[in-house]
């Protein structure tokens, strides 16, 4: 009888979580009550049912507090993310989306003025920009392009290209940066300069069907299963046409990504090829790394992203204490400012591998606006 009505096991009065991890871990966080049901007859009482009472677990979350409140610091009053994952085990480390707000203020039931401040903010500090937030990559996801190229055998990383400052495709033209001109260089300079040119044709000759199979294999389509609401990174159709294949192998047209998942990417390189198991809760049973990449495609892209930072577009972070290997990604938008990325990965003193992204929506140029903030970042953490 108890098991039949399951709505028997909430008391009058009693705290439910309602959003984020007190909702989805709700059910082990609060526990059960106990019962025991009696007949009494003629003063004499018999006992016909009992349930014992369940006590609520601890639930913990990988998340680093030190770190997440370094993140913030850095951040500022930027509008951003900042995403800092354990690149072996996939545990999150850090999980950073600003503006942020006190959750405190809900407990106990939140103001109508709170409410009304938070809700109608226009710059979203309830909107959790590294999990929620779909942005174009940019020149970031250009890593994608060449690794599925390099693992597929097309290229390796001496693989010559000549550059003229302007790619044809179907009557479209693709352009570098400010419009350079970067003349014969090989694919491993392609990455290191971030020559649009070179990575979309590279994506042209790889083809769509392969594009978007590396972009699930390395998880990108996926939602993490975290206990807090995420969205799927979305390749789009990219192979709609060879204009649509050109801008998305560069990271533009309609692919779009959270900074988790760009954080996803450069774990793979710092492990191996695998693809870790991102997750939040510790101690929760989690599946086996997937293998995304081989390690001679692993090793030369290493390669590149360590050049990126010594000599390429990802500078402001060749004088850290420890290696970093990076992209920088300086993604457009129609009718807005430009969002700037930097993702990488790197490897702290005591050998444990991070994989790292950050996000300033609206911040210009990733070189200049995310690396500084990153460079910080990992300056703090590696004292």
């Amino acid at each position: 009888m108890i098991e039949a009505y399951p709505e028997r096991e909430y008391l009058s009065g009693e705290l439910v979580g309602r959003a984020g991890l007190e909702q989805s871990q709700d059910d082990r966080l609060r526990g059960r009550p106990g019962y025991s049901f009696y007949v009494e007859v003629e003063g004499s009482r018999t006992l016909l049912a009992e349930k014992q009472v369940i006590d609520g677990e601890d639930v913990v979350i990988t998340l680093d507090s030190s770190m997440q409140q370094l993140a913030y610091d850095v951040l500022g009053d930027r509008l951003g993310a900042l995403v800092v994952l354990d690149a072996e085990t996939g545990a999150i480390l850090t999980l950073a989306s600003t503006p942020s707000y006190d959750a405190n203020d809900f407990v106990g039931g939140i103001s109508t003025a709170r409410w009304q401040e938070l809700s109608t903010d226009e710059r979203l500090p309830m909107f959790n920009r590294a999990l929620q937030g779909l942005y174009p990559p940019g020149s970031v996801f250009k890593v994608v392009t060449v690794a599925a190229a390099l693992n597929e055998g097309l290229y390796d990383a001496g693989s010559t290209f000549t550059d003229t400052g302007e790619l044809g495709v179907q009557g479209n033209i693709v352009r570098n940066y400010q419009r350079q001109i970067f003349g014969d260089h090989t694919l491993h300079q392609a990455v290191v300069d971030s020559i649009n040119t070179t990575v979309a044709q590279v994506g042209l000759n790889l083809g769509a069907a392969k594009l978007e199979e590396y972009f699930r294999s390395l998880g990108l389509d996926q939602s993490y299963h975290l206990g807090l609401p995420m969205v799927r990174g979305q390749v789009g159709t990219p192979g709609r046409s060879r204009v649509a294949l050109a801008w998305s192998a560069i990271g533009q047209d309609q692919v779009l990504l959270t900074p988790i998942h760009i954080a996803q990417i450069f774990s793979v390189f710092a492990n191996g090829g695998q693809v870790p198991p991102i997750h939040l809760i510790a101690g929760d049973e989690q599946p086996e790394a997937t293998m995304a990449l081989n390690l001679e495609t692993v090793t030369q892209m290493n390669g590149m992203l360590q050049d990126v930072v010594l000599q390429g577009t990802g500078t402001a972070l060749k004088n850290l204490s420890s290696n970093v290997y990076g992209k920088t990604g300086t993604a457009e938008m129609v009718g807005g400012d430009m969002h700037a990325w930097f993702g990488g990965h790197t490897e702290l003193p005591n050998g444990q591998r991070l994989a790292f992204s950050i996000l300033v929506e609206e911040g210009g140029v990733g070189g200049q606006a995310a690396a500084p903030l990153m460079s910080e970042y990992l300056t703090h953490l590696f004292q």
